[in-house]
């Protein structure tokens, strides 16, 4: 048969306001936007870091080979470890 009122949650017994769809309404906005902002914010600080991340190993890669031209075209493991 059908359940009674009695049997029944209470979420289910009683209808939710205006108010409290309007304030479930603006949580579920703020909630979203936030999400969406921080996916942003990380994605963009990501990148920046490996951007500098590759501008840093250019720049090192660059400066050991200006400081030890000769040891890298003559092949002289030995010069090239001190």
């Amino acid at each position: 048969m059908f359940a009674s009122i009695r049997s029944l949650p209470i979420f289910a017994r009683r209808r939710m306001s205006l108010s409290c769809n309007f304030v479930l309404l603006i949580i579920i906005i703020l909630a979203v936007t936030m999400s969406v902002s921080a996916w942003l914010n990380y994605r963009s600080e990501n990148q920046a870091l490996l951007d500098q991340l590759e501008t840093k190993g250019t720049l090192l890669g660059n400066f050991v080979a200006n400081v030890s031209q000769e040891a890298i075209l003559g092949f002289d493991l030995i010069l090239l470890e001190q």
